[in-house]
């Protein structure tokens, strides 16, 4: 009888030895999670350093004081003179109430025209309306020929700046507006975002204006208008809605779109998506700026300081920042973790194949 023997790796194989290599099969995916994750914090979770586009440097800035009176001139919150302004943006944070000497803070703003060119020395009428839509003055700051326009914002809520101009040239009004509304946000305030803080201003300080009308999402005082956002305006001619006004949309990328009023006076439009990063290199804080041109004409008779006009050129701009999506940054978090799951399942399924393709010696005997 002849006997063939083939040996019983099953038998021999130590448990031991099965559970390290499992373990250290479980170590390796858990590393190469924590390095994914590791990733995605530090290039899409950053706290500051936004890259803006198209901010010029200090030295291109320019002061001018005389311009054509149909020259739209539009506040910005970055100042023009500072190389860095990566943290300028939509809120204020913190603030010790509690403290005697703690002053009321306030927020600076700058007039400019064109592409960052300051503005100085013009015949305007400014003002702001708080959170309680009670008009408060600007204080003005002038420094070797730069203007500051600054307001306080003691509560959180949003806040209207306005500067007017009129000015007569060859019988036309030219009848000049800069609106800003801007939102202070700060942390540890115990106010209260409501459905009153998104009622429209009304004022007959202007005659022309452009309102915002908030979304039903806004629910924050730390709201961020983001790209893929429909925003909707309302443009009104003393205090009744304008039809058939022109706007213009400008962003600083580039794109433009120009849009009329409808018969209530508004007008929508869809934030184009405009920032396509790498995955390693996209910003959630990447701030971009647009600025919104409202003008219209009409015949009209009247008199300003015995000078007669016989045609009205009304000029608004609103300026606004806005943001990436948080789809776009959340999708690149997901399609990281999707990645790391595939591998590491796909790793799983190897190893199962590989360990049932291994069978085990037997003994055979043949009986002759």
């Amino acid at each position: 009888m002849i006997r063939s023997k083939k040996r019983d790796n099953t038998s021999k194989k130590p448990i031991l030895g099965f559970l390290n290599k499992r373990f250290l099969f479980s170590l390796i995916i858990l590393v190469l999670f924590l390095i994914g994750l590791n990733i995605y914090s530090r290039y899409s979770h950053k706290a500051y350093g936004a890259k803006e586009k198209n901010i010029p440097q200090c030295q291109k800035c320019q002061t001018i004081s005389k311009i054509s009176p149909q020259t739209p001139i539009y506040f910005t919150l970055s100042d023009p003179n500072r190389k860095d302004q990566s943290r300028g943006g939509m809120h204020s944070h913190g603030g010790d109430y509690k403290n005697e000497g703690y002053k009321t803070p306030s927020k600076k703003a700058w007039l400019i025209s064109g592409e960052n060119n300051l503005v100085s020395g013009l015949n305007l009428e400014t003002f702001v309306f708080d959170t309680t839509q009670t008009q408060k003055d600007v204080k003005l700051d002038n420094k070797m020929g730069i203007t500051t326009y600054s307001f306080e914002v003691p509560k959180n809520g949003y806040y209207n700046l306005f500067a007017k101009s009129e000015i007569i040239n060859d019988d036309t009004l030219f009848y000049r507006v800069a609106k800003l509304e801007y939102l202070n946000g700060k942390h540890g305030s115990k106010d209260i975002y409501n459905e009153e803080i998104k009622k429209e201003l009304k004022t007959d300080k202007i005659k022309i204006d452009l309102l915002r009308l908030k979304d039903k999402n806004e629910k924050s005082f730390f709201y961020n208008i983001s790209m893929g956002n429909t925003l909707k305006f309302k443009a009104t001619l003393n205090g009744k809605p304008l039809q058939n006004a022109d706007l213009s949309i400008d962003l600083n990328s580039g794109w433009s779109k120009k849009i009329k009023t409808d018969t209530n006076g508004t007008a929508s439009f869809v934030m184009i998506r405009d920032y396509f990063p790498s995955w390693d290199k996209f910003n959630k804080r990447y701030k971009q700026e647009m600025l919104i041109t409202l003008t219209f004409s009409e015949d009209t008779n009247g008199t300003i300081d015995d000078q007669e006009y016989k045609k009205v050129n009304y000029i608004l701009t609103y300026p606004l920042s806005y943001y990436p999506n948080s789809s776009d940054y959340q999708s690149y978090g997901y399609g990281l973790l999707v990645g790391l799951f595939i591998f590491a399942l796909s790793g799983i399924v190897v190893y199962l194949y590989r360990r049932r393709r291994t069978r085990p010696f037997k003994e055979i005997k043949y009986e002759e």
